[in-house]
């Protein structure tokens, strides 16, 4: 009877276990991403994922850590593309910021991007990460910002 009811914890906790993970799976999806680059004795990598099945533009704006717009890179991304930035070669001139990325089409923001940063050190090693996923709402706003630096 102990081992029936263990199996039968067992389960429950497995299934909202698993509804857990999926619930934050979708919060990864956006039009509005977030991340870090740093140049403090190393460098950084970003890369910026298309996973739909139709294509994208992406702008890339890039600011430094006392919130001044520094450039924009604008690209298109077509079904299942990748993009990749070595933040190193872009010749920025600061050593640590922001990088904010949104996805549009139509030059309206639409869900279509996942990224990854990746932050290379000299002599530590290498840490990856997701670049944030922001809701939409915040994107309302802040798109103001960011256009004005990708003009």
């Amino acid at each position: 009877m102990k081992a029936r009811t263990s199996i039968i914890g067992l389960f429950f906790i497995l299934f909202f276990s698993t509804t857990t993970v999926y619930a934050q799976e979708m919060g990864l999806f956006s039009s509005y991403l977030v991340g870090t680059y740093d140049m403090r004795g190393g460098h950084t990598l970003l890369q910026i994922i298309n996973p739909t099945a139709k294509g994208i533009e992406v702008y890339i704006a890039f600011f430094d850590a006392d919130e001044k717009p520094l450039m924009c890179k604008k690209d298109k991304l077509s079904h299942n593309d990748l993009l990749e930035i070595d933040v190193k070669a872009l010749k920025l001139n600061v050593k640590f910021g922001v990088v904010k990325i949104v996805s549009l089409r139509d030059k309206k923001p639409v869900p279509g991007i996942v990224g990854f940063q990746r932050h290379f050190f000299d002599k530590v090693g290498v840490t990856e990460s997701n670049l944030a996923a922001v809701p939409a709402k915040i994107l309302e706003e802040e798109i103001k910002v960011i256009m004005d630096v990708c003009k």
